[in-house]
């Protein structure tokens, strides 16, 4: 921390050592930490000059922000990050920093069970994995990504709460081929988002029975529906309603506002 503000840390990522005291902490929590003890500990990580080196000390992090969604968190790094933003994707190499931005958020990052119980999750939603296939896991560096590669359209994938990473990015995210083409993710916010709810549509997500087909229409359709059409259709050489009109009936009920 700088000692004329105890509330920023200058753009920083973790040593290898501090990967491991991470990794630590991650392993070794308790489920009666609360979210002060977390955010201690962490910080205790972050100021250690061992564990994290600066990037940028010009580029300050207020470490009192308030982040309550996905959406919350691409703003703020955005913010942190400023005009180059674009070249720190998960891709770009900085793996150490954003794991970084994962320690000195994590008690944002964790479901509140209670005031005393904090929920810690598997180590890729905090530390970015170094294959692409895992990168939509993170809560921090995807979140972000899918923000400059979608803005506003990147909506349904950044309501959910801070520590959650939701269906829509389970089933679309994981995906690189569906979540880098601008058309499809402007088709499944044409199809799911509800305009009033701020939130996907009702149903949107529902995963069927166990051993049962995906629900007609559906998220988990629609994602049967591209796989079948990709190997068709060029769906990057397609616009958003070239794409809807190669849907089956079946998603008609989720054109109607």
């Amino acid at each position: 921390m700088t000692a004329n503000n105890p509330t920023l840390l200058p753009l920083s990522e973790l040593t290898a050592s501090g990967i491991r005291a991470f990794e630590s902490l991650l392993a070794n929590a308790r489920a009666e930490w609360s979210a002060d003890d977390v955010r201690s500990k962490s910080l205790n990580i972050a100021q250690n000059p061992e564990l994290a080196a600066p990037l940028d000390p010009k580029k300050m992090v207020d470490i009192t922000t308030t982040l309550d969604t996905r959406a919350d968190v691409a703003a703020f790094v955005s913010d942190v990050l400023g005009e180059d933003a674009a070249s720190y994707g998960p891709s770009s190499g900085h793996v150490k920093m954003w794991s970084w931005f994962s320690l000195i958020l994590l008690h944002q990052l964790c479901e509140h069970k209670s005031p005393n119980k904090l929920e810690i999750g598997a180590r890729p939603r905090y530390i970015l994995s170094t294959h692409y296939d895992d990168h939509h896991r993170h809560l921090v560096a995807w979140p972000f990504w899918a923000s400059q590669l979608h803005g506003t359209t990147a909506r349904i994938f950044l309501c959910q709460k801070a520590y959650v990473q939701g269906d829509f990015t389970e089933q679309v995210g994981s995906r690189h081929d569906l979540i880098t083409c601008r058309s499809v993710v402007e088709t499944i916010d044409h199809l799911y988002w509800d305009e009033e709810r701020h939130a996907p549509k009702v149903g949107a997500a529902n995963r069927p029975d166990k051993g049962e087909p995906a629900i007609p229409g559906t998220l988990r359709a629609l994602h049967q529906v591209l796989s079948q059409l990709a190997c068709t259709y060029d769906l990057r050489s397609m616009n958003r309603d070239q794409i809807l009109k190669k849907l089956p009936e079946e998603f008609g009920k989720y054109l109607s506002p």
